[in-house]
């Protein structure tokens, strides 16, 4: 079942049809969410919002944009309103305690890795992070990424080379390439 199709059943309130959307994107959803509101809290229940709007206004995507863009549009903005939201209420990010259950050494490195890495690209400008991580991270094209945050294509490649180049110096500064590979 394509996207489009999913989105007609869950405005008629098809519960199977949500979940397997749900299912289809929360990873990528939350990624961009992570990357805006820079604690997985924060992402956690942002994430909660945009798959909660999903199925209120499922019945109101035009099918002018792919759905996936429609989707990250609702979610870049449900992020940047958390942030708001945030700084108007002066709370700070509660940073969560790192995972209980880490299984063996191989999944704490990989764990560690990640975590590195997030923090590397939590360093970058707002733009740069949102962008780098909808091209990465959420497989978003040039023109998806353009649409989703309303500037042009070749400002989104011009952020995404800056990003991946100040990336590449944080890593090679701090001495990083050992630990991210």
């Amino acid at each position: 079942m394509n996207d489009e199709e999913l989105l007609q059943k869950i405005s008629v309130g098809d519960k199977d049809a949500f979940i397997e959307f749900f299912n289809k994107y929360k990873s990528k959803a939350f990624a961009l969410l992570r990357s805006i509101c820079k604690n997985n809290f924060d992402a956690e229940e942002a994430l909660q919002d945009v798959f909660m709007k999903i199925y209120d206004y499922s019945s109101t995507f035009k099918g002018t944009s792919k759905v996936s863009t429609w989707l990250y549009t609702i979610t870049y903005r449900t992020g940047l309103s958390y942030v708001a939201n945030r700084k108007r209420n002066k709370t700070e990010p509660i940073d969560e305690f790192i995972e209980n259950n880490i299984k063996n050494d191989s999944e704490q490195k990989d764990f560690i890795k990640n975590e590195l890495l997030l923090k590397l690209v939590d360093e970058l400008s707002e733009k740069q992070n949102i962008v780098l991580t909808l091209f990465y991270f959420n497989d978003l094209t040039i023109e998806e990424i353009s649409q989703t945050l309303n500037i042009s294509e070749s400002d989104v490649k011009t952020t995404l080379h800056r990003a991946r180049i100040s990336l590449y110096n944080m890593i090679e500064e701090k001495n990083l390439r050992q630990d991210l590979q």
